[in-house]
């Protein structure tokens, strides 16, 4: 049934099986089939909200991707305003070259991957990104407003989020780079490979 109300559109959806086996739907289930109908009916004001969502997320990445090198570039002239961030990039780069396998914020062990989510929430402090992030976070919640009654009360961190992986793995090739220029530095001062 679909209620126009000119504040509230909506519709009540009923499904049902005359077989006991058939048509249970989980909670999963039921927010599947909300979220595919408000994408259907509100198509117009999701496609707004989403182009929005996606340019700030768009902008968080490139925003990101510039604080990390502006930190990794003040190392390199041993500017040490971001001192413990710094530190945090060299475990990481030591732990790096240690691990065997694909250098991946999903296929490596939870210690490791435990520094890159200190690391990330270390750089979500950053004021911009901070105020970034809450814009996305309201665009999620609208979003998730027009097919849901609940929508969480807390944000959760950046290092939590797996829409926001990439950066995981932004911080992995930055680290693997440091890794690169230590190497280099230890070779070129006569130190060993080890």
């Amino acid at each position: 049934a679909f209620h126009d109300e000119g504040h509230h559109p909506h519709i009540h959806l009923v499904a049902y099986s005359k077989k006991a086996q058939e048509g249970y739907l989980s909670r999963q289930g039921i927010m599947s089939m909300r979220s595919s109908l408000a994408g259907v009916n509100f198509a117009e004001d999701l496609h707004n909200i989403y182009t929005e969502q996606t340019a700030t997320r768009d902008k968080i990445k490139k925003d990101w991707h510039e604080l990390v090198t502006a930190i990794i570039g003040a190392m390199d002239l041993n500017n040490t305003e971001h001192s413990e961030i710094e530190q945090k990039l060299i475990l990481l780069a030591e732990r790096l070259r240690r691990t065997q396998g694909k250098k991946v914020y999903g296929y490596l062990k939870r210690d490791v991957k435990d520094i890159i989510d200190e690391i990330v929430t270390m750089l979500e402090k950053d004021d911009n990104i901070s105020k970034l992030y809450d814009l996305w976070w309201e665009y999620k919640c609208e979003v998730l407003g027009k097919y849901n009654k609940e929508i969480p009360q807390t944000k959760p961190p950046l290092s939590e989020n797996k829409e926001f992986k990439s950066l995981k793995n932004d911080i992995i090739r930055e680290a693997l780079k440091i890794g690169q220029k230590i190497r280099k530095k230890k070779e070129k001062n006569g130190e060993s490979k080890t």
